[in-house]
């Protein structure tokens, strides 16, 4: 699998503007303490003028456009929230006191309406009431849909982790078209590491990739060039999540059962990766305290219904696992996640 490269990669890495908000769809009068955290001042005066579309699914990943009035000629948003905090958001100026927000929501736990809330850099919010309507899922079997297993269900493609893969891997559609709230750990574009394309075919149709490249880009995505410090929270688009998809690429069915940690150094890339995945604010790749195994994490997070493309994929097309060991952690598997459910 090609989970192989970015392993090889990471195994070498062990060496102001003040905004306005106001009553009814124009704010309230307090700070919902979901929001407390970007939101210190609220002002009055922004206004809602208009909302498209009105609802959309639990799973989010839906363009909206929002157009506010009440806003100065130096008003601009730096954080936008709609449940979750938006994705790919722009702004563009109607007038001198209108403006066009375009966004793409990333969902929310809970169904039901919600405020819009924009926060400046001053940490100052316009906080736009009943702006939204989360819909519930197709069925409530998807209330808490899981996934766990390794790349594939991840959505690693191409040798990368890329917020693009990621919505496009299996699992995930198969939420957006359950309607399910599905948080991802997305890694901003062009991913780590990024996606380099094809660096020369071989004679079985096959293609390669430059390793001592992919490592630099790795570094370069961890490291902080302005300060020469691991910053691994700069590469998401959104640390503050609880991921519902909990596959870690290169995953065996040992580790998902296990955890991570408690293998031999042929885990240390799954060490990497789940770090990096699930407590990236640690800036920390390779310590062991704050990552579970995926039947651990499936556990906390009480799920209604758990898919997996590739529970033992890696174990099939490595030599590293033997039919005994496969056996007694399948069994392992299974019933663990059976008593999920």
């Amino acid at each position: 699998m090609k989970i192989v490269n970015i392993f090889a990669t990471l195994l070498l890495l062990s060496a102001a503007i003040v905004l306005q908000g106001c009553g009814n769809k124009s704010g309230g009068t307090s700070i919902d303490s979901r929001y407390s955290s970007v939101c210190t001042n609220l002002a009055s005066g922004v206004r809602l003028l208009s909302i498209s579309p009105t609802t959309g699914p639990q799973f989010g990943d839906q363009q909206v456009t929002a157009v506010i009035s009440g806003v100065g000629p130096g008003f601009t948003t730096a954080t936008v929230y709609l449940g979750n905090k938006a994705r790919w958001v722009t702004a563009t100026r109607q007038s001198n006191s209108t403006m066009t927000i375009t966004f793409t929501t990333a969902g929310t736990p809970t169904a039901g309406t919600y405020p819009l809330v924009m926060a400046n850099s001053l940490s100052t919010c316009a906080y736009l009431a009943n702006a939204y309507t989360y819909r519930p899922p197709v069925d409530s079997a998807f209330k808490t849909f899981v996934a766990v297993g390794a790349s594939y269900t991840a959505g690693f493609q191409s040798d990368s982790y890329n917020e693009i893969a990621q919505l496009n891997g299996p699992a995930t559609w198969v939420a957006r078209q359950a309607g399910a709230y599905f948080p991802i750990p997305l890694i901003k574009m062009p991913g780590i590491p990024p996606d380099l394309g094809l660096a020369g075919l071989d004679t079985t149709g096959g293609y390669t990739l430059d390793t001592s490249n992919i490592a630099q880009a790795v570094v370069n995505a961890l490291i902080d060039p302005q300060t020469q410090t691991m910053d691994i929270p700069r590469n998401f688009e959104d640390t503050s999540i609880l991921p519902y998809n909990i596959a870690v690429p290169g995953a065996t069915i040992e580790n998902e059962v296990t955890g991570p940690a408690s293998v031999t150094s042929r885990g240390l890339g799954t060490i990497v990766l789940s770090n990096i995945l699930f407590a990236p604010q640690d800036n920390s790749i390779f310590e062991t305290k704050d990552i579970k195994s995926e039947i651990q994490m499936a556990e906390d997070l009480h799920p209604t219904i758990i898919m997996s493309t590739d529970l033992y994929g890696n174990d099939l097309v490595t030599d590293n696992t033997t039919l005994s060991d496969f056996t007694f952690y399948i069994t392992q598997a299974v019933s663990a996640f059976a008593q999920l459910l």
